[in-house]
């Protein structure tokens, strides 16, 4: 993915990047039909400057590794704290449902679950979740997207 550097901090930068071929204009979603851009802060490998165009990336496995604490562990704790509270605490409170219990402790792990990720946030991102600038590039320029939805260069 490339990006031109908007800010530069140092050992980081705020690259500025035009989503063009994020889902290869299939149109199969409103996705498709938009052009989006963003800006993120990435480690600044090639020593860009303001104006400069990078390639960024990831180290790998490490966007798999991202959605699977992001996604995962919370799945996971609510499934555990939902069983939890089905088979050990609803028969501990007659009074209540126990669907009701069931479900609010699984809420339970669920919450428990991103404040763990929330406060693990400052190591991670001292690490290898976050995108790197990794040499200099130059900008590709977008001429037309033809019939077969392909983007041409010119």
């Amino acid at each position: 993915m490339k990006g031109v550097v908007t800010k530069d901090s140092g050992k980081m930068v705020t690259v500025h990047i035009k989503r063009l071929e994020a889902c290869g204009h299939c149109k199969g979603c409103l996705a498709g039909y938009m052009e989006q851009d963003m800006d993120l802060d990435a480690k600044n490998l090639c020593d860009a400057t303001v104006g400069d165009w990078v390639e960024l990336g990831l180290q790998e496995n490490a966007f798999r590794n991202a959605v699977l604490v992001s996604y995962g562990l919370p799945l996971v704790g609510f499934m555990v704290c939902l069983f939890s509270g089905y088979y050990f605490l609803a028969p501990v409170v007659p009074t209540m449902d126990s669907g009701l219990v069931a479900f609010l402790c699984g809420f339970v792990g669920i919450l428990v679950s991103y404040g763990w990720i929330k406060s693990q946030t400052a190591r991670w991102e001292a690490g290898k979740y976050i995108p790197m600038a990794l040499h200099l590039t130059t900008e590709d320029v977008y001429e037309e997207v033809d019939a077969d939805d392909e983007i041409k260069f010119k």
